[in-house]
C-alpha cells in the first residue's frame, strides 16, 4: 500500500492510499476500516470527519463501493 497526504493551508487533510491485492482463488472484495473515534493523551475524545470522495481501480474507473458507520 502507498499512501500520499496533503495538508492544505484550512489544515484539512487529503489522503490517498493505493492498494494493491493480490487474490488467489475467488475475488470477494476488499474491506477497510478506517476509525474516527479516539482519545488524546489527555483523556479528550475526538472524531475524525471523513468523506471518502472516490473509490477507483487502476485505470481510474470508478468501482462500487459501501461505506457503513
Amino acid at each position: 500500500m502507498d499512501v500520499e497526504i496533503r495538508v492544505l493551508v484550512t489544515g484539512a487533510l487529503v489522503v490517498t492510499e493505493t492498494i494493491r491485492p493480490r487474490f488467489q482463488g475467488s475475488y470477494n472484495g476488499i474491506y477497510r476500516d478506517i476509525p474516527i473515534d479516539y482519545r488524546s493523551p489527555r483523556g479528550f475524545s475526538y472524531r475524525l470527519r471523513l468523506n471518502v470522495e472516490s473509490v477507483t481501480d487502476g485505470s481510474g474507473n470508478a468501482l462500487r463501493h459501501e461505506l457503513s458507520r
